[in-house]
């Protein structure tokens, strides 16, 4: 019944938080510091050297935020930007190139993230900051656009003024945090 209704209605849903492996690795979160979680010390610990983590499992989510399932498989085939190089005032606009790879009618969650690369503070890995749910029928194509002001790009700086630094930013499109099929970036510059 509930694989008919879904069907029917080309359901698609995406986690809203990560689901840790244990409890032993909580908290887990997409969006986390740099300086919390990054190789190499982000690995199992050991009896003799815990590295902060639950010993006995790795401290990765077991599933992560924005991952789903679906009723069929979908293809990440490109991905352009309007500009790579913007003004404080512009906005950021993404082209993706999606296709229904399997044999049903299904919507994929499109999903877009940020990455300050060089900033005054610290910063999170990647932040979602816009998707789309696009319905997309079997073995067809869709292009996806999304847009995003540079004006959400911003930070609370040492002062916890909010502004926009100049600089690079990584924007990373997927169907999931984990889940990243292309990288690109874009240039703020002074206003």
């Amino acid at each position: 019944m509930v694989y008919s209704v879904c069907q029917k209605y080309h359901l698609c849903t995406r986690l809203n938080v990560s689901f840790p492996r244990s409890t032993g690795n909580t908290p887990c979160f997409y969006n986390h510091f740099v300086t919390d979680r990054e190789e190499p010390f982000d690995r199992p610990g050991t009896p003799d050297d815990s590295k902060g983590h639950y010993i006995f499992d790795i401290p990765d989510p077991l599933w992560n935020f924005g991952s789903g399932l679906s009723y069929t498989q979908f293809k990440y085939l490109n991905c352009s930007l309007k500009d790579s190089v913007l003004t404080q005032t512009g906005t950021v606009r993404v082209e993706i190139e999606v296709e229904n790879a399997g044999t049903r009618d299904g919507k994929e969650v499109v999903q877009l993230y940020v990455r300050d690369k060089f900033s005054s503070v610290a910063t999170p890995i990647q932040q979602l900051k816009a998707f789309k749910k696009e319905f997309i029928k079997a073995g067809k194509r869709s292009k996806v656009i999304l847009e995003v002001p540079v004006s959400e790009l911003g930070l609370y700086n040492d002062r916890m003024q909010y502004v926009v630094e100049p600089g690079e930013f990584e924007i990373q499109v997927g169907s999931a945090s984990d889940n990243i099929h292309f990288k690109k970036t874009v240039r703020v510059g002074k206003e």
